[in-house]
């Protein structure tokens, strides 16, 4: 995984708040179709930052998504091979 998991999420270096809102709501819901509640958890800090334009903490807060997301990948490619 890369270190700087913010150059991952061009939204978070423009300080694009509504953009990063929509990314992180995005992925919010398709996490939620896993049941994959760290990630859902994680995505929904990231979008409430986004919506209230408060980016203070964002680069932890997309680590911890990251994280979590780094996580569920092998659960998803299981699935993905039948």
């Amino acid at each position: 995984m890369e270190r700087n998991g913010c150059s991952r999420w061009p939204e978070t270096r423009n300080g694009d708040c509504a953009g990063l809102r929509c990314s992180a709501h995005t992925l919010k819901g398709s996490a939620s179709n896993f049941r994959a509640q760290a990630t859902v958890q994680a995505a929904f800090r990231l979008e409430c930052m986004g919506r209230e334009e408060e980016l203070g903490g964002v680069e932890q807060a997309l680590e911890r998504l990251l994280h979590d997301f780094a996580r569920l990948t092998p659960e998803l490619e299981k699935l993905a091979q039948g």
